[in-house]
């Protein structure tokens, strides 16, 4: 089908005026296009009739808007789409998904919406920082959505590894489109307001410990770290700041126990975690650098510099170290020594 005739014909069909059959149809040949470059530059030239009829089955409750958000998932690595999508609601639409309990296609909402806040408009967008008063209410939510079933979540993904069968995890992708928001400054005020999101630097400090699926914890831990960029700003005012950093020490520890004379110097938790039987190290090196990257730039705050100091980083980091093949985060662990003496 390649005359733009045949093409807005079959878009066509994906409106209310055809019947279930009809539109379903049109959709799965949409989607089938959708899976190739060639396909999608075949639908480019009924763009926006086409994103218009799709855009407007995401949120329905039959398998026509499950087809439609994935659709628009596979769309989206087209160049000029994003933009198109943010002016028809692309954001909105996908948060109303999340939030209607009767939607079963929830991974692709939020695959979606983690594709739709690439942009600096698009999470501008998320954030809404033109509603006045609401502003952040839509990224609260989504914030809240981290808590949502991980299966194969244990008490610390540091113990036993990071499971494989992730395939039930309709929100792994939250944290991808938390670290989208924390690439910008606007964002990562909101995520680390004291007197806001409150609960967003703890959450994401959380999934770094606990999650088993690394999508989960690779965009959790990216954009802890990108948060860090601003800790002078934010760090005084943690409650507990030592318990929020504690993941990032155990990423980059050795699975060795330490000695029974440092683990009495340490809190309890981070202790009990470090001596943990069958604790794995750590095994992927984006997270790794990611947590060392981070406790880099907390350990050149005097909050941080202490907190850190307490829990004995620089007997954690040496174990670690002495396993460490990655040079670049060899690097930075030599720079966190730097900025402690």
């Amino acid at each position: 089908m390649t005359s733009e005739q045949e093409l807005h014909e079959l878009v066509g069909f994906l409106g209310g005026g055809s019947s279930t059959q009809v539109r379903t149809q049109a959709l799965d040949i949409v989607v089938g296009l959708t899976g190739t470059q060639d396909g999608i530059d075949t639908l480019m030239k009924v763009k926006d009739p086409l994103l218009k009829q799709l855009l407007a089955l995401v949120g329905d409750e039959t398998k026509l808007g499950e087809g439609a958000t994935k659709a628009l998932v596979n769309l989206l690595a087209s160049a000029g789409i994003i933009d198109v999508l943010l002016s028809k609601g692309v954001v909105e639409r996908c948060m109303s998904a999340l939030d209607d309990s009767s939607c079963k296609y929830k991974g692709y909402c939020v695959m979606l919406l983690a594709n739709a806040t690439q942009t600096e408009e698009g999470v501008n967008k998320l954030l809404q920082h033109e509603k006045g008063s609401v502003s952040g209410l839509l990224l609260g939510k989504l914030v809240q959505f981290l808590d949502k079933p991980d299966e194969g979540k244990g008490s610390d993904a540091s113990v036993s590894g990071i499971s494989s069968d992730d395939s039930n995890d309709e929100f792994k992708h939250v944290a991808t489109v938390l670290n989208n928001v924390s690439n910008f400054e606007q964002g990562r005020t909101l995520l680390t307001d004291k007197d806001g999101l409150a609960y967003a630097l703890p959450a994401l400090s959380y999934q770094i410990r606990t999650a088993r699926h690394p999508e989960r914890r690779e965009g959790a831990i990216s954009a802890f770290r990108n948060c860090c960029f601003d800790a002078e700003k934010w760090v005084d005012s943690v409650p507990e700041p030592g318990g929020l950093f504690e993941p990032l020490l155990l990423a980059l520890s050795s699975p060795q126990a330490p000695s029974i004379e440092d683990a009495a110097k340490m809190p309890p938790t981070l202790a009990y975690a470090l001596m943990a039987t069958g604790r794995k190290r750590e095994h992927d090196p984006a997270i790794r650098l990611a947590a060392a990257e981070a406790l880099l730039l907390l350990v050149q705050t005097e909050t941080g510099r202490k907190t850190l100091f307490d829990l004995q980083c620089s007997s954690i980091l040496n174990g670690g170290y002495k396993e460490e093949e990655d040079e670049h985060i060899m690097n930075v662990i030599e720079q966190i020594h730097s900025a402690f003496f």
